[in-house]
């Protein structure tokens, strides 16, 4: 994964996946209960916010549903 902040700190940040086509990523994170926005079309780039729901979440189990969803 590759993360960019947005300057000046906020919610925001850009998230890019390379090596799985967006789409598929949305599909199976959406599979694992994850919302994600679609990317930003001929970028493959995800303009992100952070949810504080999701931070109810333990990291290692929203680090495993991200990378499942990368890997199928």
């Amino acid at each position: 994964f590759e993360v960019r902040k947005v300057p000046n700190g906020t919610s925001r940040f850009f998230l890019e996946a390379p090596g799985v086509a967006p789409e598929v990523l949305v599909e199976r994170a959406l599979k694992a209960g994850v919302l994600l926005p679609h990317a930003k079309p001929g970028t493959g780039v995800f303009q992100m916010q952070v949810n504080p729901t999701i931070l109810r979440t333990p990291p290692a189990t929203l680090a495993r549903i991200f990378i499942e969803s990368v890997t199928g």
